[in-house]
C-alpha cells in the first residue's frame, strides 16, 4: 500500500463518520450567540433523530414524518441524557430571547 493511502484512509474514514456525529453540546455561551430559527434547529432536529413525529406545519417542512414513530415523551426517553440537558437549555435560551 502507498503512503499516500496509508495516510489517507484515516481522513477518509474520519470525514465519513464526522457527518453522523450527534450536534455539539449546547453551552450557555454558544446559545446567546445563536439566532432564534438556529435555536428552534438545534433543538428539534434532536427530536428528529430520535423518530420524532412533528404536528407542526414548520417541523414537517424541515424533517418530515418518513419513518416517524414517537410522540414528544416518547421522544425525550429516547435521547441520551446530555442530549435531553441539551434541549432543556435550548428551550430556556428560546424563552429568554423571546423567541
Amino acid at each position: 500500500m502507498s503512503r499516500f493511502l496509508l495516510w489517507s484512509l484515516p481522513l477518509a474514514l474520519a470525514t465519513t463518520f464526522v457527518g453522523s456525529l450527534p450536534p455539539a453540546p449546547a453551552s450557555a455561551q454558544n446559545l446567546s450567540r445563536l439566532s432564534c430559527a438556529d435555536l428552534w434547529l438545534d433543538r428539534n432536529s434532536r427530536y428528529a433523530e430520535v423518530g420524532y413525529c412533528f404536528k407542526g406545519a414548520r417541523g414537517k417542512a424541515n424533517f418530515g414524518n418518513a419513518g416517524c414513530h414517537r410522540n414528544e415523551s416518547q421522544a425525550r426517553r429516547a435521547m441520551t441524557a446530555s442530549s435531553r440537558r441539551a434541549v432543556n437549555r435550548l428551550k430556556a435560551e428560546e424563552i429568554r430571547k423571546g423567541c
